[in-house]
């Protein structure tokens, strides 16, 4: 049930905020969407919904685009990266060996269920092929909150999906992103912005959640400082208590 309101919720974005957007930018080139999509066990138990700030490599969005496929291929590659062999596309099976989704495996051994998601849900294409993250203004069309609900689509997702946890593995360079995507005035996460000396910080409270938000250095960046692993360890433990919440939500 809860993918199948997902679904519903990614389709209704695309038809009311981003196919308007691209067609009127036709000067711009961007891919189509990713959206998350929760794997079958972490649709029952709690889960860590970790966030990055977009999909990158994507074919262009077009007419062709077929939501249900691209579902589909999300959960069939996290699925790989959590160790997967059977039951997936041979397309799919390929390995990723980046901090960013090292961090998905050691949370998976970590014993925490998790599932992927992204702030930006697709990105502009350069005149060489390559992925370019989205403008400024791009994310203030596509990323506000909408509708009478005044929820953006991120949270409209967190909403349906119920984590226990959230970690935004993004960066602080992304705080007007996180801002955006939250309806918050800009500047109200200055001083929530993870610093050398304080990589992980909480911020639950000021988004408006009932459950703990966990805003890091992007796994890179994390991988560099050496404290990965670390990090990892602390987002888990500290989620052990929100779980029996999330179990309530549910």
């Amino acid at each position: 049930m809860r993918n199948e309101s997902l679904r519903d919720i990614q389709c209704e974005w695309m038809e009311k905020m981003a196919d308007g957007y691209v067609k009127q930018h036709r000067d711009a080139v961007f891919s189509y969407p990713l959206f998350v999509v929760l794997p079958k066990l972490a649709g029952q138990e709690p889960c860590i919904m970790i966030v990055g700030q977009e999909p990158d490599g994507l074919s262009r969005y077009d007419d062709k685009f077929d939501l249900d496929s691209v579902r589909q291929w999300c959960l069939d590659y996290l699925s790989v990266q959590l160790g997967a062999k059977e039951n997936v596309p041979e397309k799919a099976l390929v390995g990723n060996p980046s901090p960013f989704w090292n961090a998905f495996r050691l949370m998976r051994q970590a014993g925490k269920r998790v599932c992927w998601n992204n702030i930006d849900k697709l990105h502009r294409i350069g005149t060489d092929g390559k992925a370019q993250p989205l403008s400024y203004q791009d994310e203030e069309a596509l990323n506000r909150p909408y509708g009478w609900e005044k929820k953006s689509l991120l949270q409209r997702e967190i909403e349906i999906a119920c984590p226990s946890a959230i970690w935004l593995a993004v960066g602080p360079n992304r705080e007007e992103s996180i801002e955006i995507s939250f309806g918050l005035q800009k500047g109200t996460l200055r001083e929530k912005r993870p610093r050398k000396d304080q990589w992980l910080s909480e911020i639950g409270g000021i988004l408006k959640l009932d459950m703990p938000v966990y805003w890091t250095y992007h796994p890179n960046y994390l991988n560099f400082l050496g404290v990965l692993t670390n990090c990892v360890r602390r987002i888990a433990e500290y989620s052990e208590r929100s779980d029996e919440n999330a179990r309530r939500r549910t």
